[in-house]
């Protein structure tokens, strides 16, 4: 996936395989296959810097995994 910002800046969202944030989360168990299948089926936004992306209360769209 490439994401293209407003100010022209492409960003590329990382794979769940060679995400740095995998180590330190519940995902640090899954085997490689388990990888792929949640990459095929995940989403990726970006958000800037103290953007609200979820409040207190809300209901949840899925699984959050922050790098940043």
């Amino acid at each position: 996936m490439i994401f293209v910002t407003s100010m022209s800046q492409k960003l590329q969202a990382p794979s769940c395989q060679t995400c740095g944030a995998k180590q330190k989360s519940v995902f640090c168990s899954l085997n490689s296959e388990q990888l792929v299948q949640l990459d095929e089926h995940r989403g990726c936004e970006f958000y800037k810097k103290g953007e609200v992306i979820f409040r207190e209360g809300g209901y949840s769209r899925g699984l959050f995994c922050k790098q940043g």
